[in-house]
């Protein structure tokens, strides 16, 4: 994928990301707090640059990128996460959301 684009910055009880703002209630579990909001935004960055596409579709919009894979969270675990990107034009992807996937019962 192609270089993130946008802001990342705290406000309260969310935090925004690439023009979205998260519900901090979402993140804690795997170290992530209000506070270190940041390492959410480095964690979701790395995750779109570390891991393969598991699509890229063209929408009437743009391109829109799912990338799935393990995500570092601050406490060392690395959780399987699903993030959605959408890239307009020329311009840089913009996160659009990101959630964990569900663990696959063996």
């Amino acid at each position: 994928m192609a270089q993130w684009r946008g802001e990342a910055r705290s406000a309260g009880r969310q935090v925004l990301l690439s023009g979205i703002w998260f519900s901090v209630d979402v993140v804690g579990p795997e170290g992530f707090s209000r506070r270190g909001w940041e390492a959410l935004a480095s964690a979701l960055r790395d995750h779109a640059m570390e891991n393969n596409l598991a699509s890229a579709v063209r929408t009437p919009l743009g391109m829109r990128y799912v990338v799935e894979g393990p995500v570092k969270a601050p406490d060392g675990r690395s959780p399987n996460m699903r993030s959605v990107w959408f890239q307009e034009g020329n311009l840089p992807p913009r996160l659009v959301t990101a959630y964990p996937l569900e663990e696959k019962p063996q």
